[in-house]
């Protein structure tokens, strides 16, 4: 069915980083007019309404940053900061309060990857500019440097994700022009992506959620 109204923004941006718990949902980041912003943005599921302030990025203003937690912490990885970064923030999203440092991307500067993450571990994938096959991954709990998790079928920037905890479907977005493909990987171990199947439309910077049964994907450019 069609989505019904929810609330607004308490500050409008575009581009920032999402991710939730089982009760809150976040944005982090992204970019209002021409100024890259470092607000931290939350809503309470169970009610409807507009966001309230949660507190600030540490590291100052960035758009085009990577986005997952688990019920616990939530990370925003890479972005223009301003310049392109391979910085990863985490926040306690329990509380309210400051980004705090986290670690950097292996890979190096990443810029509208993708990411998804189940209790253990978040993986991030793709870069845009110079589209990479790069998965890397983080062990939540722990702070601490991202490492190799293997590769996408396909070099991949502007993605998004789903996870049912155990399986990760990634769909790719753009590879110099805009992309249908999904793939998957098991988020329990390492290894290069498997081809899952398309989307109905080639598209870039989509939107994805799910449930343990069902991924969905929203939006973008296509």
């Amino acid at each position: 069915g069609s989505i019904a109204n929810f609330g607004t923004l308490e500050n409008s941006s575009q581009i920032p980083s999402a991710f939730g718990s089982s009760t809150r949902g976040y944005w982090a980041g992204g970019r209002e007019g021409g100024t890259k912003v470092n607000r931290i943005q939350k809503v309470t599921f169970a009610s409807l309404g507009d966001t309230t302030d949660f507190g600030d990025l540490k590291n100052g203003g960035r758009d085009y940053p990577a986005g997952c937690s688990n019920s616990t912490r939530g990370l925003i990885a890479g972005g223009y900061n301003p310049a392109e970064t391979s910085n990863v923030e985490y926040v306690t999203m329990t509380s309210t309060g400051e980004g705090q440092d986290f670690g950097t991307l292996s890979s190096g500067n990443v810029v509208g990857a993708g990411a998804v993450s189940n209790p253990t571990r978040a993986i991030v994938f793709g870069k845009a500019g110079a589209a990479v096959n790069t998965i890397e991954f983080f062990t939540i709990t722990t702070l601490g440097n991202s490492s190799d998790f293997g590769d996408t079928t396909t070099n991949s920037a502007g993605g998004s994700a789903n996870t049912n905890s155990i399986r990760a479907v990634l769909a790719l977005g753009n590879n110099g022009a805009n992309i249908n493909n999904i793939d998957y990987v098991t988020m329990t171990t390492g290894g290069n992506a498997i081809n899952f199947g398309d989307l109905s439309q080639t598209r870039r910077y989509h939107a994805s959620m799910g449930s343990p049964v069902r991924g969905v994907f929203a939006g973008g450019y296509n």
